[in-house]
Formats: C-alpha cells, structure tokens, sequence
C-alpha cells in the first residue's frame, strides 16, 4: 500500500536547525562562508558546515549533497590522525550526522545503493561509539530504504532491531515510529492484521503523549487498512 506513510529518523548533533526566510538565510551563509575561509581548526570548519546545512537542507537539495560530502571527507581525512579522545569522539560523531544525511539524500534522489550504503556506514560507526541510541535510528531508516526497494522481510528484520534498542531505553515515542513502519512492512506483505496491531500500539502511544502529528499518521494508516478491507464505515 504505497499511501501508507512511514519515519524517518533525522540526526541534528550539531548546530542549529534555522527556518527563516531567504534573505536572512543568505547573509547567514555568506556569514558561515567568510568564517570557513578563516577558519585554524577543522573543527570549526565542521561545525561551520553543518551550521550551513542546516540553513539550507529544505530548501536546496543539491547543496546539502555536497556540504555532507565535505563534512566527511573532513572527517575521514582527521580519523586517520593521531588524535586524542575528544577529537576522535567529535569528528566520528559527525561523520556519522554526515552519513545519515547522504543516506537522506540519495533516498530521495532514487539513489537507493549509495543510501544504503551510507546507513550501513553509519550503523558501523555507531557500534564503534557504543551508542545504542544511534545505531537504532540507522537501523530505522535502513529499514525504510529497503521497503522503497519492495523488500519488506528485510525492513521489519531491520525495524525490529530498532524497536528492542528503544525498548531498552524506554523511548516510547521513538517506539511509536518503529511500530508504524514494522505495519506499513507488513501491509506491504498483504497481512493486514499484523499490519492493524502495529498500527494501533502506535496510536495509542501517540494518544498517551498528546502527539498530534503521530495521530494523524496512525490513524491514516489504519484508514488505509480499511479502506482496503472494504470496511467503510469504519474508516
């Protein structure tokens, strides 16, 4: 069922997210620009640039390609330094704020190879950082590169591993998300039965913490189920 929505996990580690208008959007990135140039230490030049991304990620698909691009290749370049603890923790951390990015892009550019590989990447990272919490939110959207590719087996595998990991840490709203994407897999599937009871443990989720938007998508969904089960008067 293509209509059916799903979630993506997004990672903002550094700097700001900004939602203004275009003008103040431009000095802001003529400002960062200047700034790079300037710049001693690549960690600033990091920071300036996911500041930069941020400005600019909505609206300019093709810019924020290329800035994850520098951020990783910065950070590539300064992994294989000698570096002391902070320094390895700081550019591994945003290299994997990159990954997720360029797996974002490619997503949407229809490039699903690159998109997985960048998750795949990530994924390792985050072992290597022990962040439970991390490696959960690339698992997710592995996940949800593999149901754009028609392989459900394989998202609700990769969902499910997502889901114990929030489980463990006891992140209900993030379990909400999983729950919605293991029943778009299984609607995928055709068995709509599994596919409602994962939609409805969302939705009851999204109830006990008054989020709206989560709602919305629950109850879409269970709609959509209906509406293929032919029972109307429900949806």
């Amino acid at each position: 069922m293509k209509s059916l929505f799903t979630v993506t996990c997004l990672l903002l580690l550094f700097g700001n997210c900004y939602s203004l208008p275009s003008e103040i959007n431009d000095l802001e990135a003529d400002s960062i620009k200047t700034f790079i140039l300037d710049a001693k230490h690549d960690s600033d030049v990091v920071n300036a640039y996911i500041d930069w991304d941020n400005l600019i990620f909505h609206s300019n698909p093709k810019l924020d390609l290329q800035l994850n691009k520098k951020i990783q290749k910065i950070c590539e370049t300064n992994l294989k330094l000698q570096l002391n603890e902070q320094e390895k923790l700081f550019f591994k951390s945003a290299i994997s704020n990159s990954y997720n990015n360029l797996g974002i892009c490619y997503t949407n550019f229809g490039d699903y190879s690159s998109s997985l590989k960048y998750y795949s990447k990530g994924i390792e990272i985050a072992q290597e950082l022990k962040d439970k919490d991390l490696e959960a939110k690339f698992l997710n959207n592995l996940g949800n590169v593999y149901g754009d590719l028609g392989e459900p087996k394989k998202s609700i595998k990769l969902y499910q591993q997502s889901l114990e990991i929030e489980k463990e840490f006891g992140d209900e709203k993030r379990e909400s998300g999983s729950y919605i994407n293991i029943g778009g897999a299984y609607s995928e599937l055709g068995d709509n039965e599994k596919a409602m009871n994962f939609f409805i443990k969302a939705l009851e989720i999204d109830r006990k913490y008054e989020d709206h938007e989560g709602i919305g998508i629950s109850l879409n969904n269970i709609g959509d189920i209906y509406f293929e089960e032919k029972q109307f008067e429900k949806r």
